[in-house]
């Protein structure tokens, strides 16, 4: 078995249900297990939410942080990408503490997806089950280059370098990368 199959697995097995709370969240580093992938601190302009992924309202308001803001269109996001792009927060807030996942981009409707220039068959684009598999993303106060390489070395999928607009593009296709 793949060491990305393996990942794959623990992902999506709810076997803990974590409780989430504030002091999860908290400054010291040390306060959230770094083996529970399910917390995640999202963060959209103003909006900003602590996610449990394993809690179905949680993750459909997650969803609606990663909607098409262009074509006001909300599509659910693969819970790989959500789950993995946790794991790449702790391991993140494991060496510089904790900070949020700010979203550039999430879904982009065909439309959205032209006009921004994205690529034809982008993982941003929602799937025939109305799902997708991209985000672009920075921290506050981490490169995106460091949020970058570490994606890459969770080998879950596409990493897109955009250093000169301060994000980075996160996908769970093929292990890629690009920029």
């Amino acid at each position: 078995m793949l060491r990305r199959d393996v990942i794959k697995t623990l992902l999506s097995s709810a076997v803990i249900l974590p409780l989430l709370n504030e002091s999860a969240y908290g400054q010291d580093r040390k306060s959230m297990p770094i083996a529970d992938f399910s917390l995640l601190w999202i963060k959209r302009g103003k909006d900003e939410f602590r996610a449990n992924l394993n809690d179905v309202e949680h993750y459909r308001q997650v969803c609606w942080l990663l909607r098409d803001t262009r074509a006001n269109v909300n599509r659910l996001a693969s819970p790989w990408l959500l789950h993995s792009v946790a794991m790449l927060q702790a391991l993140v807030a494991k060496e510089i503490g904790w900070k949020p996942i700010e979203v550039v981009s999430g879904l982009r409707m065909p439309e959205t997806n032209r006009a921004v220039g994205g690529c034809r068959n982008s993982f941003h684009l929602p799937d025939a089950r109305g799902m997708f598999y991209a985000m672009d993303v920075r921290m506050q106060g981490v490169s995106s280059t460091t949020v970058g390489r570490i994606w890459q070395n969770l080998g879950q999928g596409g990493t897109g370098f955009y250093e000169g607009k301060n994000f980075v593009h996160l996908d769970v296709g093929n292990p890629r990368s690009w920029g």
